[in-house]
């Protein structure tokens, strides 16, 4: 799991359960050998509460990964997103209305709408086809709808 996809929210909880678990088992081994050489009863305790602390720790960036895939967040700035495609079309005018959000974590979606200069007008398909790739390459969005309009 350690080699697996740690980008992969499924790969990192499995890695994560496995190694708190084995962290679990460590410290109830540690807290056993403490107190039957010490009989400082204490350590059971504080060592729970020492494993609970790490878990947490870990386990929020996970959660908060998958709260933004839940409540379909966005995966890019959207400012970001909308001068790049300004800056690399100059038959772009204007992208408004724009809308990114993931369905899973490796599947961004995008709706917005394209203003594009009327002189375009034949080749609308090809621009939107144009942005529709560079957005795929750049910001990782799979799945692209683009209402063309003129100005």
């Amino acid at each position: 799991l350690m080699r697996g996809d740690q980008s992969n929210l499924n790969v990192r909880s499995a890695f994560l359960h496995m190694l708190t678990d084995t962290l679990s088992s460590v410290a109830i081994i540690v807290g056993l050998v403490v107190i039957h050489y010490t009989g400082w009863q204490i350590i059971d305790p504080l060592l729970a509460l020492l494993v609970a602390v790490i878990i947490v720790k870990w386990s929020w960036s996970l959660l908060s990964g998958s709260m933004n895939v839940l409540l379909e967040g966005s995966p890019v700035d959207i400012g970001e997103l909308r001068k790049h495609v300004l800056a690399h079309f100059p038959e772009v005018l204007d992208l408004h209305d724009v809308h990114v959000w993931q369905i899973s974590q490796r599947f961004n979606c995008l709706t917005a709408h394209v203003q594009v200069h009327r002189e375009y007008s034949q080749d609308g398909p090809a621009v939107i086809a144009r942005v529709a790739q560079s957005l795929k390459d750049k910001f990782g969005i799979g799945h692209t709808t683009l209402q063309l309009e003129w100005r």
